[in-house]
């Protein structure tokens, strides 16, 4: 009976107040909305990005050859380092903690042709462990394996961009094309997906020591590596840089003569700076519920002073504090 007759008033009371009653609602049910949308947003970013960080660049090191900036035993500084291919596979004999290894070497501007098709685009000096490194995926075909490296083998990968033009939707492997005058089999295709899409859908692979053969013994001004335990790349790191500053006659010290980078490191931090994004989100949510609680607050505050009279009389006549309370919450 009594809840019966609590309900009753509390509907009254509301029927009276429309306006005052709209606007505690709305006031609750936006800041709620805005935080579960923020919250939602900011976590779906995180992990999306965090998904696409970490299948492209997980345990990958960047390395770099430049000029040295120190003298090295009467040697003065300002010297390149020309890095070779023969010394640069042979890491992965000296330093066994090496998983994959390749150069990654550009050849800018080549000119491909297919019957009377024409296209302009770069194609990149690598070995067969480089599709494991970037962990490409391929749409048909195969990528470069270490009997083509061996071999030196005329076999090209391409961008699924690359496909279309000079193929269209016929089958490209198989396929002969010139490449600067230089006849290319087509082995592989790479796929045109979210991740690697962007990146590789013009680009194109050819064993590093057919373009060797091609363009001269080029130097290798960068090179990509992946530890066998993540966790020991510091130590990995330290060996090339060791290993590398002896063949080349310069201090292992030297921050110019082979530039680092730790795509783990820079993962962490770009986990940690999406992760920011994430609090930052969720933390805006709350100040918008926090603002729709002080409006919620307010109305209380309104209702009771405008009723203390009534407050006042009901416990005259017997009414408990508790009653007053549940009828205003």
């Amino acid at each position: 009976m009594y809840l019966a007759e609590l309900t009753a008033q509390i509907w009254r009371d509301m029927r009276e107040r429309k306006i005052r009653t709209a606007l505690a609602m709305f006031g609750i049910f936006w800041g709620t909305l805005c935080v579960t949308l923020l919250l939602a947003l900011g976590h779906g970013f995180y992990l999306f990005n965090r998904k696409n960080v970490m299948s492209v660049a997980d345990g990958t090191v960047v390395f770099w050859t430049g000029v040295t900036a120190k003298d090295y035993q009467g040697v003065p500084k300002g010297r390149r380092v020309h890095l070779k291919a023969d010394v640069l596979m042979g890491l992965q004999k000296a330093i066994p903690s090496i998983k994959y290894l390749s150069p990654r070497v550009k050849m800018h501007n080549q000119h491909f042709q297919y019957q009377s098709k024409l296209f302009k685009s770069n194609v990149r000096a690598v070995s067969a462990s480089f599709a494991k490194i970037k962990k490409l995926s391929l749409a048909s075909g195969r990528f470069i394996n270490a009997l083509d490296v061996r071999q030196h083998l005329r076999v090209i990968v391409i961008g699924s961009e690359v496909k279309q033009i000079l193929f269209g939707n016929a089958r490209a492997i198989g396929k002969r094309i010139s490449v600067q005058g230089m006849d290319f089999t087509v082995i592989g295709v790479l796929a045109s997906d979210k991740v690697h899409g962007r990146w590789f859908r013009r680009r194109c692979f050819a064993p590093y020591t057919t373009l060797q053969d091609i363009h001269g013994n080029f130097d290798i001004n960068n090179f990509e590596v992946v530890p066998k335990d993540i966790n020991k790349t510091d130590k990995m790191i330290r060996e090339i840089k060791s290993y590398l500053s002896f063949r080349y006659h310069y201090q292992v010290d030297d921050p110019n003569a082979l530039m680092v980078f730790n795509v783990t490191h820079f993962k962490q931090f770009i986990l940690m700076f999406f992760f920011g994004i994430e609090v930052f989100l969720g933390f805006c949510g709350f100040m918008t519920l926090a603002v729709g609680a002080v409006g919620v607050a307010n109305v209380l505050f309104l209702i009771v002073n405008e009723r203390t009279p009534e407050f006042g009389l009901r416990m005259a006549v017997g009414a408990k504090p508790s009653d007053i309370y549940q009828q205003v919450l």
